[in-house]
């Protein structure tokens, strides 16, 4: 409330308050409660409210001034929350839509919520579960999007990794999406924000490694993508909330990728938008449940269930079939109805002398929570909701995707070293020089460890040799130090290798010999006693060895080398 002088200084007053209005709430009997300045009229059944004063008093929402009428504060004075349904009806003009609905302000993110509402000549009536501020307004994209021509703030970036290169992006204010990118440790993080007040799917060709949000709660980010998958049977498209930020990280890869962003907005995304109003409040999904289950995991059995009982939608995602959009959307607000209404009836308990429900004390926040969750759901098992909503994804939704992608980026991969027969990258077996172990270092960085032993060659004299260790990988020269050091060869044995390192028919010690013999071409195998080794071989690269270490040639490669020698 603003202050307001008047035109004396000994007069300096504050502004008349719009009335507030109150009504006491006896156990056992039902109250009613009229505001005529507010045009309302808010009525409960005997204990859905706790024993106390009904308030209802003006309210000034930091947020839709303009277009939110007869915006009120309904409160208790006793702080308990609500037990039952409470019924809200407005007197509405003659002049208003049908679209006209009821909405409740989400304090901690300033958004109007709609809630269940029935329209009959200049009545307008919603049912809530919760008291805060309500209001209404007359069109309902702007309870579902908060402002549609709203748009986000582009996000901002620090330096980024050489490897990440040709970001494109949309280089437009109205751009689906916004997007930059900088370095993360050794990875790089794409950050992405969607630039609509409704969430968005963002098909990716590439799957990154995480995703995260800093606006968001993790469990809350997980919970819309694991939605989007169970939809889509696909993990390559993000949920991107209202305005969100979510933060893609992709590690260096191997090959060189061309990642590519499509924004999508069909009916899965319709679903999104139900499960993301249910969600404002529950921000922490591990919340345990009194049936001990989480409810996250409640919330995506319910969509599991959605999946499998109506019929054509996993197949209809890509479609803007409205008559399927109807019902999946109402089929899963009742579906979450019920996983909320049992969960928060657990938190409560009635007085049997009173009759008067309490909730538990330390469970009063909770209990909120999902009544909350529940007056958000509640508004979409209504077949006008839900058509209203079906027509906003296809009418508005789609047109408002653009042909192309929306975003896109080459990572590249670190220069790749080949092992091949005859080589170590570009030094080939068998080359002399003093600076052998110099170039070997210069191409994989400093050894993990360094070992000089003698030969064991047979029927031969002993050499001296030295093996340089980077990870799964040994290099072995000959006269180490001297002028006429030699490079003899390369072994590989499980574990891990240097990232840029490529080895003959791509076959690493990650495969079964099966799957090996059949990517070696030629490839032949035979048990070795002497040696406990399945050898395999091929006269196309004879020397070349691969070896498993069970006999009937089951199991995974364990060895892999251009050097074998046989010793007693």
């Amino acid at each position: 409330m603003s202050l307001v002088l008047a035109a004396g200084c000994s007069d300096d007053k504050v502004a008349e308050k719009p009335p507030t209005v109150r009504a006491s709430v006896q156990a056992g009997q039902p109250v009613k409660l009229a505001d005529e300045t507010h045009h309302l009229v808010v009525e409960a059944a005997a204990d859905a409210l706790p024993p106390g004063d009904l308030v209802i008093a003006g309210a000034a929402p930091a947020k839709d001034k303009a277009v939110v009428r007869d915006a009120v504060s309904i409160t208790t004075d006793s702080g308990e929350p609500v037990a039952g349904a409470v019924t809200l009806t407005f007197t509405v003009p003659a002049t208003a839509p049908d679209t006209a609905t009821v909405a409740y302000l989400e304090s901690t993110t300033q958004q109007w919520i709609p809630v269940p509402s029935q329209r009959s000549g200049t009545t307008l009536t919603a049912e809530s579960s919760h008291l805060t501020d309500f209001g209404w307004f007359d069109d309902l994209r702007l309870g579902l999007g908060q402002m549609l021509g709203t748009r986000a703030a582009a996000p901002t970036c620090g330096g980024r990794p050489a490897w990440f290169k040709d970001l494109v992006i949309v280089p437009s204010a109205d751009a689906q999406i916004f997007a930059c990118a900088e370095s993360a440790g050794s990875d790089v993080r794409l950050k992405v924000v969607n630039n609509r007040a409704f969430p968005v799917g963002l098909e990716l060709s590439a799957k990154p490694s995480s995703i995260t949000s800093p606006m968001w709660p993790t469990t809350l980010v997980e919970l819309l993508n694991s939605a989007l998958t169970r939809t889509l049977k696909s993990d390559r498209t993000i949920a991107l909330p209202p305005f969100g930020e979510v933060d893609l990280t992709y590690r260096q890869p191997t090959d060189p990728v061309h990642v590519t962003g499509y924004v999508r907005t069909d009916i899965a995304v319709a679903l999104l938008t139900v499960l993301l109003n249910a969600a404002l409040d529950i921000s922490d999904f591990d919340l345990v449940m009194p049936g001990g289950k989480k409810l996250g995991v409640a919330v995506l059995n319910c969509f599991g269930s959605l999946l499998s009982s109506t019929k054509g939608l996993a197949d209809g995602v890509r479609t803007t079939n409205r008559g399927l959009m109807i019902t999946a959307i109402a089929n899963l607000a009742g579906c979450f109805e019920e996983v909320f209404k049992t969960e928060r009836a657990a938190l409560a308990f009635k007085n049997p002398d009173t009759g008067v429900v309490r909730v538990m004390a330390d469970k009063k926040a909770q209990y909120l929570r999902l009544s909350k969750a529940l007056d958000a759901v509640k508004y979409y098992e209504l077949a006008k909701a839900a058509a209203q909503l079906a027509d906003l994804a296809i009418d508005t939704w789609s047109k408002d995707v653009r042909e192309g992608a929306d975003v896109s980026a080459t990572l590249d991969s670190p220069p790749r070293i080949l092992l091949t027969g005859t080589t170590v990258g570009k030094i080939r077996v068998d080359s002399t020089a003093a600076d052998i172990e110099k170039r070997l270092k210069d191409l994989f960085g400093a050894p993990t460890k360094t070992s000089d032993w003698s030969s064991c060659s047979l029927g031969g004299n002993p050499e001296a040799r030295r093996s340089l260790e980077w990870g799964a990988l040994e290099v072995t020269i000959r006269r180490p130090g001297r002028s006429n050091a030699q490079l003899v060869g390369w072994t590989v044995r499980p574990g891990k290798l240097p990232d840029a390192v490529r080895l003959p028919y791509n076959v690493t010690t990650s495969m079964t010999v099966k799957a090996a013999m059949k990517a070696i071409p030629d490839a032949s195998g035979e048990w070795l006693d002497t040696f406990e080794m399945y050898l395999v071989t091929t006269p196309r690269t004879s020397s070349m060895t691969w070896a498993g270490d069970r006999a009937d040639g089951s199991g995974k490669i364990s060895y892999i080398s251009n050097m074998f020698e046989p010793c007693d």
